[in-house]
């Protein structure tokens, strides 16, 4: 490898790829040679040499040959290819459990203009920094809206973790004749929150049609989106669905804004409004920084949604700085399960019962009523 100069390997051409490719893999070789067989198959800039690469960052058992491999991709330029590898990237990005080679798909995803993916995994590596906005090319376009005609787990999760730019693009199938697109955008806008705002226009039109109005409102929740609070509103009426009264009324207390309270105190107030509604208008209420009035309601549903809703009233006054709020929060977090362990119902619903009694005994103090 030492003899294998840049320029060489140049002048060979796509007839590299494969004798670098296997030095690359091979265990029984130096690694310093493997290394060098990396970063030379990235400065080809050729998809085959990319697709090496790429393979290789998903399948090796070797953390430090992934992360390499990563990073030799970060000088992919070729406009073809670069969108196929962001994706992969991406849905590598989900499931890697080195942090080396977290840190390495993060900048390689910065490189590749996915800026919001790459600033969580670079605050998370504590080197977040000003990351600029991309221009994506029709390329990449092309290949979102492949994704956004192919509703899968897997389209939606690489979706979800693109920038702005996207959630502007695929907004526009939220008008789509297949229902299940429209259903698929909804849920990829939801699961983008703020980075989605623009689509916010989109999204409010959406709660007209009927297929996917329960999807639109929990996205204008989570995308935020101030102009929808009317309509949302409207949505909590009795005459409305059920199940839109209830995402509606939990998109209201995402936005934050007061304009909503009146309204959901009110149905958290009216015992004759169906249970399901009520625990959602709690946790809305919890979410407006109005959850003290909902605790002892909360405790004794003490559901899933009921559990999650009173760990958030308790992580906001901890954040918020109110007496003993932060303490309580440590020992509800240390009650947990076994490491490792997947809980079965009646275990989940064991700590459950333990949880609401360690906040029933100091609600009150936390309420500041002793």
């Amino acid at each position: 490898m030492r003899e294998a100069t840049l320029e060489g390997v140049h002048g060979i051409g796509p007839r590299a790829i494969e004798p670098l490719a296997l030095i690359a893999l091979a265990s029984s070789r130096a690694r310093a040679e493997r290394l060098a067989a990396i970063d030379l198959l990235g400065t080809l800039d050729h998809p085959v040499a990319a697709g090496q690469l790429m393979d290789q960052a998903e399948r090796s058992p070797e953390p430090w040959l992934r992360a390499r491999c990563v990073a030799a991709l970060e000088g992919t330029r070729h406009d073809r290819l670069v969108p196929r590898l962001l994706l992969r990237l991406l849905l590598r990005l989900r499931d890697e459990g080195d942090p080396a080679t977290r840190t390495a798909l993060a900048s390689t995803l910065a490189a590749f203009h996915n800026y919001e993916a790459a600033a969580e995994e670079a605050w998370r590596s504590n080197r977040a920094g000003n990351l600029p906005q991309p221009q994506p090319s029709a390329a990449l376009r092309l290949e979102v809206w492949r994704l956004v005609q192919a509703p899968s787990e897997h389209s939606q999760y690489a979706l979800a973790r693109l920038g702005p730019w996207a959630a502007r693009e695929i907004a526009e199938a939220l008008g789509d004749a297949d229902a299940a697109i429209r259903a698929h955008v909804a849920r990829t806008l939801a699961a983008m929150g703020p980075r989605a705002t623009d689509a916010g226009p989109a999204l409010l039109r959406a709660l007209a049609d009927p297929e996917i109005a329960i999807l639109a409102a929990e996205a204008l929740g989570r995308v935020g989106h101030p102009p929808a609070v009317p309509a949302l509103l409207e949505r909590t009426a009795r005459e409305a669905p059920h199940e839109l009264r209830v995402a509606a009324t939990l998109a209201l207390g995402r936005t934050g804004l007061p304009e909503a309270s009146a309204r959901i105190h009110a149905l958290f107030a009216d015992p004759s409004e169906p249970q399901e509604l009520r625990r959602a208008a709690a946790t809305a209420l919890v979410l407006l920084d109005e959850g003290d009035v909902t605790v002892d309601f909360l405790l004794a549903a003490m559901d899933g949604d009921s559990d999650i809703a009173l760990e958030t009233w308790l992580v906001r006054g901890a954040k918020q700085g109110r007496a003993g709020f932060a303490s309580v929060l440590r020992a509800w977090r240390a009650i947990e399960g076994p490491p490792g362990i997947t809980l079965d119902a009646a275990l989940e619903q064991e700590l459950r019962a333990e949880r609401a009694a360690l906040l029933a005994g100091r609600v009150d103090a936390l309420r500041g009523r002793d």
